[in-house]
C-alpha cells in the first residue's frame, strides 16, 4: 500500500475503533446487536455503484475496525 493510502487506512481504522470504544464507555443503550447492524449496514454499501478509490479505502478500513470490534465485545462477553 502506498504511504499515503497506509496512512488514510489507519487513520480512518483507528478512528472508528475509537469511536466504537467511546459508544460503548458512553451509551449504556449500544450492543453488541447495534454494532452487528451498523457492520450489516456496511456490507450491503459495498455493493452499491462506484466507489472512488478513497471511499473504497474507507469503507475498508471501516468494515475491518467494526468486524475487530465486534469480535473483541464477543470475546470480552464470552460470546467467542
Amino acid at each position: 500500500m502506498e504511504d499515503w493510502k497506509e496512512g488514510k487506512y489507519k487513520n480512518v481504522y483507528n478512528a472508528t475503533v475509537d469511536y466504537i470504544e467511546s459508544r460503548k464507555t458512553d451509551d449504556p443503550d449500544f450492543t453488541i446487536e447495534e454494532l452487528e447492524q451498523m457492520l450489516e449496514a456496511k456490507y450491503v454499501n459495498e455493493g452499491t455503484g462506484n466507489r472512488s478509490e478513497i471511499d473504497q479505502l474507507t469503507s475498508d478500513a471501516t468494515i475491518a475496525a467494526l468486524q475487530a470490534c465486534l469480535v473483541n465485545w464477543k470475546k470480552e462477553k464470552g460470546l467467542l
